[in-house]
Parts: structure tokens; sequence; C-alpha cells
């Protein structure tokens, strides 16, 4: 292969692999947006049945009770309010069929990339509406979050870091936390799992926020295996947490200390401004010559 057939492999080798690397942003980005649009959807929802029942009572201040049961009987109320529920439910259960199975699509693309840059984007879809999705981002993140380094913080924002702190300090065996399907079985591996992922990604990543939640699971007293292993694994954490907190503080401490050390050299350098001036006869002369 002679030079300028090289340089052509390698132009397209590298053109592939910037493709590749526009495709997987392009992934993580459109499952963020799913997150968010149902985020939005299940407010509009709560939003209007808010609506619905401050109308009602609005209603019923403006009439008054007695033109108010006149109006609309007690019976009338209740039978339509359930029944406009129960045709709002089947509308979205009928309409967030297609949704869901874009989503499921979507997440198993995402995790095709096996990009640590697409982590925030998969921990978004732990809290779509979506079981088999949720399940596709669980196994990812079990692999991903393992691998980020310590200069990979910004990969997180403040509400996927909270995400993961609640799910680290959600009791694994606590049948109120467990998925529906899960309800009466022990804690399955995969939710040990990703705990210990969690908290794996924490020795590099976590932040003050983590210390909390990191520090009761070292503390508690585990009653099962799996609780056991996320015991060990936050004792492990913990300390390496506790040391990157002092080490900011410190840094902060000579950081200030720093400034304020500026400001005094700054004033022991300005000149000194004389408070009063003497008079020119009272100032010294040289003496003139003899003629």
């Amino acid at each position: 292969m002679n030079p300028s057939e090289r340089a052509a492999v390698e132009a397209a080798d590298t053109q592939l692999g910037r493709d590749q690397q526009e495709t997987s942003q392009v992934l993580g980005a459109d499952l963020s947006k799913e997150y968010k649009s149902f985020r939005r959807n299940i407010l509009q929802v709560t939003g209007g049945i808010s609506v619905y029942g401050a109308l009602l009572i609005a209603g019923r201040l403006y009439f008054g009770d007695e033109k108010w049961k006149s109006l609309l009987s007690a019976q009338v109320v209740v039978s339509g309010t359930l029944a406009a529920l129960l045709i709002a439910s089947i509308c979205v259960v009928s309409s967030a069929r297609k949704p869901r199975l874009r989503r499921r699509d979507l997440a198993s693309r995402v995790v095709e990339q096996n990009d640590i840059r697409n982590i925030g984007s998969l921990i978004d879809a732990l809290q779509l509406d979506d079981g088999s999705t949720r399940d596709i981002s669980k196994r990812a993140l079990i692999t991903l979050l393992p691998q980020l380094q310590s200069d990979d913080g910004w990969l997180l924002n403040p509400s996927q870091r909270a995400k993961l702190c609640g799910l680290l300090g959600t009791p694994p065996e606590n049948p109120l936390y467990k998925d529906v399907r899960e309800l009466f079985q022990p804690a399955s591996q995969e939710a040990i799992d990703l705990r210990v992922s969690i908290l794996k990604a924490f020795e590099q990543v976590g932040d003050n926020r983590a210390i909390q939640v990191v520090s009761r699971l070292a503390n508690s007293q585990p009653k099962s295996p799996g609780e056991l292993r996320i015991n060990t694994a936050a004792k492990e954490c913990l300390p390496i947490l506790l040391e990157r907190a002092e080490m900011r503080h410190n840094n902060k401490t000579l950081l200030r200390g720093s400034r304020q050390s500026t400001v005094c050299y700054e004033s022991l350098l300005r000149a000194v401004e004389s408070s009063h001036q003497d008079p020119p006869e009272e100032l010294l002369r040289g003496s003139e010559p003899n003629s």
C-alpha cells in the first residue's frame, strides 16, 4: 500500500470514528429528551386534574351549597369525575404504547455504543415508566459506572447525581421500594450489582452530597449477603470521599488565604500619602557659596 492509499484509509477510519462518536452523543441526547418529554406529560396530566378539581371547588364556592346541589348533585360529580379519569387513563395507556417501544429501542441502541458519555442519559432512562427500558439501562449502568475516572465528573449533572444517591439510599430488601414483579422475592442480583457499581463510581466522581448516604450504608448492619456486599463497598468508598472532601476544603482555605495575602501585600506597597504639607520656608536648602 503506497503512502497516498494509507493516508486515505487513515482519513476514512478517522471520519468513521467521528461519525460513531456523533451517533453515540445523538442517541444519548435523544434518550434524555424522552425522559424530559415523559416528565412534561406527567406534569400536564397532574395540572389538568388539579385544574378540574379547582373548578369544582370554585363553582361550589361561587354558587353556594344550595344552588350547587340543585345544579349538580354529588352523585353526578363523583360519577362524572370517575368516568373522566377512566377515559383519561385509557387514552394515556393506549397513547403510551408507541413511545415505550421507541424508548426501548433507543435505550438498546445507546447501550450498543458502550460509551461512558451516555451514562447521564441512561440514568435519566431509569425514571421512565417502562420496566423494560429501565432494565436495559440498569444492566448498562452496572457495566459503565465502574469505568468512570476522576476527571469524568462533568458527565453527571446535579439531577443525575441526586438520582444515584436516591438509588443508593433505597433499601434493596424493602418491599416498598421493589419493582412489582419482584415484590415478594429477595433482592435481585441486578439490584445489588447496581448499588455496588454506584459506589465504585462515587470513588472517582462522588461529591459532598454522596457522603451522607455512603456513610449511612457503611455504618449499617447487613442482614443478607447482598446487603453485606453493599456495606463492604460503602466502607471502601467512604474514606476516599472524605479525603477528597478534605482536599477541596483545604484548597478553598488556601485560595482564600492567598487572596487575603495579595490584598495585604498591595496595601503594603501603596505609597504613603503625607497628611500635612510643610511650609516652604521651613524646608532645608543648600548653603549658597560666598561671593
